[in-house]
């Protein structure tokens, strides 16, 4: 069976066809840890360097997502429909913080380091029986 013959293969692609490139999450976890918020200060505030056209390209591909709002020169906002997307965006940070590892020259370390890390990180509690 190929993996386009699973319910729900098709949706999932389109969200990562829309959300997968660089920039779009960061520019939604932005608005929804900060609110309403002006071009400038979103190509500011965003971590790394944003072209200005990439951001304004960015932001209208989620306004035609419907997932931002820019209306009349007021700051960028999140709609109902960004909003939904913010426990997930919580949630992707919180897989993060677990189980990537905070230097990321590590992933080219030696996997005993890189079980050792995870490890010290995995929480015997959570962990299934077997």
């Amino acid at each position: 069976m190929g993996s386009s013959e699973f319910i729900g293969y098709c949706s999932f692609t389109k969200a990562i066809e829309h959300l997968g490139d660089r920039w779009t999450l960061f520019i939604l976890r932005e608005l929804s840890m900060l609110g309403p918020q002006g071009f400038n200060d979103l190509a500011t505030g965003l971590p790394g360097r944003i072209s200005r056209s990439v951001l304004a390209d960015r932001l209208r591909k989620l306004e035609n997502l419907g997932l931002v709002a820019h209306a009349g020169g007021a700051p960028y906002r999140l709609t109902a429909a960004g909003t939904e997307l913010v426990p997930t965006i919580l949630s992707l940070r919180g897989w993060a913080e677990t189980w990537l590892p905070d230097d990321p020259d590590m992933v080219e370390r030696d996997p005993d380091v890189v079980l050792a890390w995870l490890a010290r990180r995995a929480a015997p509690g959570r962990l299934p029986d077997r």
